[in-house]
């Protein structure tokens, strides 16, 4: 999955250019946070769903 990720990331930058890349991962779920780690994202807000759950917003910020 990372290897699939990292070339969705690099083809989305190659497309759109540097940029900020949000993710929303829903609390508990400690693959999704091993892997969005492993690609340089990191939780900025947590929030509540409308069905309840709680969730983390990550973000990938452009390199340079």
């Amino acid at each position: 999955a990372q290897e699939a990720m990292e070339a969705v990331l690099e083809w989305f930058g190659h497309m759109h250019g540097p940029r900020r890349i949000v993710c929303l991962i829903e609390q508990g779920n400690a693959a999704s946070f091993r892997l969005a780690g492993k690609l340089g994202f990191a939780t900025f807000r947590s929030t509540v769903l409308p069905d309840g759950a709680a969730a983390d917003l990550l973000e990938r910020l452009p390199r340079g």
